[in-house]
């Protein structure tokens, strides 16, 4: 008998821990172990095991708490690794919502969405810059509300002929081309019908491209439309993105009429969407005054980044911004060495703000454009480091440049402005305010030098105590980005904030190629006067003149209400009133009398004109409600209110009206 001999090797494969993490991004629900080599195979924890708010889904376990690659039950375990459970909004069909599909997102997953629907065999996503790859006979399905517009952004690489829209019905209602003349061209296309699913169908004979799709629901858009005015319900965020959706598209060409968007007062709250867009042309953002209207948006660290972490992307052309704060609530001391998250990432022409605040910490202000002109008067610019930035012809009138702390201690040192300068003038603040936050523990300088020729020039600038003595000995960075030197960089009648001259007989700075000296003196500022700045631009030499545009017109001195009606006389350069009451929104018109039943002991009327780029001006009272002029009593007794509007019992110290009449009382 032959004798056999068996060797009985005996490995101890090593174990490797899955830890399962809730939607929060931080509570443990549990965890497993896998030996190594071996497939996840199944989840240990799932849908039962998560809370999640109703009208949400939870999607399935992700690499990263945002939804950045997710695990699969066939993925292998060769280390440690921690699962983050994602849940979104189940999709549904809205009259009013919005939803976007980001196709050159390498972690979309359509299997996450329910109004986006792709079928057929070969569609795939292709890469970062073309989006997904579809084939001929592909369709998409798309589930939408009885009226919604259909945004489509297509690759100017596609081969294909056409994209069929056919109707919940399965009829052919539309045909719509499958390539861009320009890469990243939007085509939109308005349906109306029965609610339900819609379907693309691809028709080509090679790959069509496609960045994104967008459906904007509109039967309900979260607004109500007076001629061009889109006046949106107080703090809808919704009506605010129907709005700019809806403008995108009515105002596509250069001649449009001027659109406005009116926001009463109230908090829009963006949660994390960031890059909103604001497309087309002549445009009027406008909010009820800078503190009450508050425009927000709170990105997630990994978003960090120009182009990335931004609260609005503007590539229109003639926007007009008033009486708004505009807050980029990225947190950023929290975000480590770089913390770029821009209020408005400008790509403009022709953008100005009027009595806006931009709230960031850094990059708050960008202007990508580098042939752009922008116009800022009585704004409120809040910045750690670069907090404006980018090309063009940047003007700031009157402004309040407000530095934040850099860290939490109030310590290190914070720079207003970089630019990257290829046109003629660069970055000009006039007659504006430097405030310092830090309470004198940190430092801060006039600017840097980033790219291209910069240039940025500061006249009769004011410095608040803190930011005079915090201000560096060479008043800017010595040295910029990039290896690059300052073109101009100067400064004309410094002030402290008593109005003396603080500015030095001299300064020089040492840069990489010499020695550049940064006091300017009259003839050098003249210069860069406003004139000269605006005297011409590329539209046939045609004089544009942002200042004119933000004069604002007064209120009618005469609107009285009697009887349930509030009539005034017209007033030259006024294009519309807005009615209030008690400072609340009633109602906008362009007509001289409005009816409005009130009880005109209980409510203070108020009217303010649009000028014609629809910013309200200074606030005029109606004669014939609470706080005016026309007060009447029965002689028994007086009839008082303070300056509130409020009617008092008795008057203390002070100013009241008493019967009709300002008086003060000692």
């Amino acid at each position: 008998m032959n004798k056999v001999t068996y060797t009985l090797n005996i490995v101890q494969k090593a174990s490797y821990s899955l830890t399962y993490i809730s939607t929060d991004g931080e509570t443990v629900i549990g965890r497993g172990e896998r030996e190594k080599g071996d497939a996840i195979e199944n989840f240990d924890y799932g849908e039962k095991d998560i809370k999640v708010d109703e009208g949400f889904k939870m999607r399935g376990w992700y690499y990263t708490p945002n939804g950045e690659g997710k695990y699969t039950v066939n993925d292998i375990i060769t280390d440690d690794i921690v699962l983050y459970a994602l849940a979104t909004e189940i999709e549904e069909v809205s009259t009013s919502k919005r939803y976007l599909f980001d196709l050159t997102n390498k972690y979309f997953y359509p299997e996450d969405h329910e109004a986006f629907n792709p079928a057929g065999k070969g569609f795939h996503w292709d890469d970062g810059e073309h989006g997904w790859a579809f084939k001929n006979g592909n369709t998409i399905g798309l589930l939408v509300g009885p009226k919604a517009t259909i945004s489509i952004t297509l690759c100017q690489y596609s081969q294909g002929d056409s994209i069929y829209v056919r109707s919940v019905d399965g009829d052919t209602i539309a045909s719509i081309k499958a390539c861009a003349d320009n890469d990243g061209e939007i085509i939109n296309y308005r349906y109306e019908g029965k609610a339900g699913t819609i379907t693309l169908c691809i028709h080509s004979e090679g790959d069509v491209y496609i960045h994104a799709i967008k459906i904007t629901n509109t039967a309900e858009p979260f607004y109500r439309n007076y001629g061009n005015w889109y006046l949106v319900k107080q703090g809808e965020v919704r009506g605010l993105i129907n709005a700019l959706d809806e403008i995108g598209i009515s105002n596509a060409e250069k001649n449009s009429e001027r659109a406005y968007i009116f926001l009463p007062k109230g908090v829009y709250d963006l949660e994390d969407a960031v890059l909103t867009k604001i497309n087309g042309y002549n445009i009027s953002l406008i909010g009820q005054s800078k503190d009450s209207t508050i425009i927000v948006t709170t990105p997630d660290l990994s978003l960090e980044g120009l182009g990335s972490a931004d609260l609005f992307t503007n590539s229109s052309q003639d926007l007009y911004m008033q009486d708004l704060t505009l807050q980029n609530d990225f947190d950023y001391y929290s975000a480590g060495s770089d913390g770029r998250a821009t209020v408005l990432y400008d790509a403009g022409n022709h953008t100005v703000g009027k009595n806006v605040r931009m709230l960031s910490y850094q990059d708050t202000y960008y202007s990508f454009n580098n042939g752009m002109q922008a116009y800022f008067e009585d704004c409120d610019i809040h910045g750690v480091v670069d907090f404006l930035c980018g090309g063009g012809d940047i003007r700031l009138k009157n402004s309040t440049l407000s530095l934040e702390p850099r860290g939490h201690n109030d310590s290190g040192s914070r720079t207003i402005v970089a630019p990257r300068t290829m046109t003629n003038f660069g970055y000009i603040f006039d007659h504006c305010k430097v405030v310092d936050f830090a309470e004198g523990n940190g430092s801060w300088n006039f600017g840097r030098a980033w790219t291209n020729k910069p240039i940025a020039v500061y006249m009769n600038t004011t410095l608040d105590k803190n930011a005079e003595n915090t201000l560096v000995s060479t008043r800017w960075t010595e040295k910029g980005l990039n290896n690059m030197d300052p073109y101009v960089f100067g400064e004309y009648n410094t002030m402290d904030i008593n109005g003396n001259d603080i500015t030095p007989e001299s300064n020089s700075i040492t840069s990489y190629s010499g020695i550049y000296q940064t006091i300017l003196v009259a003839d050098q500022v003249a210069l860069f006067s406003y004139e000269k700045m605006f005297s011409k631009n590329t539209d046939k030499n045609k004089v544009w003149d942002p200042a004119a545009l933000t004069v604002q017109v007064s209120a009618p001195a005469d609107a009285k209400y009697n009887n349930g009606t509030i009539s005034w006389t017209a007033v030259n350069g006024a294009i519309a009133y807005a009615i209030f009451k008690n400072d609340e929104f009633v109602a906008l018109t362009d007509e001289t009398t409005y009816n409005l039943e009130v009880n005109p002991d209980l409510y203070r009327l108020s009217i303010r004109s649009a000028n014609a780029m629809g910013g309200l001006g200074p606030e005029g009272h109606v004669f014939g409600t609470t706080g005016i002029e026309t007060i009447h009593t029965d002689g028994s007794k007086d009839v008082i209110y303070n300056l509130q509007g409020v009617r008092v019992k008795k008057a203390g110290k002070g100013v009241y009206i008493i019967n009709g009449k300002k008086t003060v009382i000692r």
